[in-house]
């Protein structure tokens, strides 16, 4: 075994599949270096790495136990997260549907301003993963005013399309649209969460490979246009699940999402 390995001889060091050992490399601190543009590892390094390990690194990935709502779901990419009749949901169902019946309505507003509170829970709660994964990179508009979008009535279609926080590095407008980021959204019937790039090249197949096999929606033009890859979790036709449920799956698909969002910025290009 050469003292630097390419990913592959990395899998082969550790006896690993090459697909935990992208895991390994996107969800930790292994070591790893760039040479000419190419990612490589020092065996050395690695070595003395793992040996102060003493905590699970990757977490196992297990299937879950799927209902028929949700295989049903499956067909639309969805994930089907229902609240157990002995918890409490996120938000109401009738703040969800403010956002969709009546959206022109003032005295709906009391309900909106409930998914708004209810979208600014979820992302402090996933915030923590977003910041250790992006390696301190990630955070959100510092204006309170634009943490969270306000809400907008589609003209076209009457409804409020959505309210969204993001994420992204540096300073930027209002959901950093004009930068890769990272936007968690509340709609009407679901909830979304997403890595999404204005422009630039297309992600690695292998990561948006992993996405899709996890349920992700992938939409990746051709060139070096706009693109996005989101998780959808629908809440319409199983009720609103709680923040608990919908916080540890923010957290797993997280594990996903940030390595396309580093994927997309001029540091993770270049890594």
């Amino acid at each position: 075994m050469s003292p630097v390995l390419t990913d592959a001889e990395l899998a082969e060091l550790l006896k690993l599949d090459q697909t935990l050992v992208e895991r390994l490399v996107a969800e930790t601190d292994l070591p790893r270096v760039t040479i000419a543009g190419e990612r490589r590892f020092v065996t050395s390094n690695v070595l003395t790495w793992l040996s102060v390990q003493d905590t699970l690194l990757v977490l196992k990935e297990e299937k879950e136990a799927v209902s028929a709502e949700a295989i049903a779901a499956s067909e639309t990419d969805t994930v089907v997260v229902p609240a157990q009749e002995d918890e409490v949901p996120f938000v109401s169902r009738a703040a969800l549907l403010s956002l969709s019946s009546g959206a022109s309505d003032p005295g709906q507003n009391l309900a909106r301003q409930q998914v708004r509170d209810g979208l600014a829970a979820l992302g402090d709660g996933v915030h923590p993963t977003l910041v250790r994964l992006s390696h301190d990179r990630l955070h959100p508009s510092p204006a309170e005013a634009d943490r969270t979008s306000a809400w907008r009535v589609d003209e076209t279609t009457g409804s409020i399309r959505h309210v969204t926080m993001a994420w992204a590095e540096g300073d930027g407008p209002p959901g950093f649209v004009d930068r890769p980021h990272m936007a968690l959204a509340v709609t009407g019937d679901a909830v979304e969460f997403s890595a999404k790039a204005p422009s630039g090249p297309s992600p690695a197949a292998g990561i948006v490979n992993r996405a899709r096999a996890g349920g992700a929606m992938v939409s990746i033009p051709a060139g070096n246009g706009p693109w996005a890859v989101t998780y959808l979790y629908e809440v319409g036709r199983c009720g609103a699940p709680t923040a608990a449920s919908l916080q540890a799956r923010l957290v797993r698909d997280a594990k996903t999402l940030v390595p396309l969002w580093l994927s997309a910025t001029s540091e993770g290009a270049n890594a």
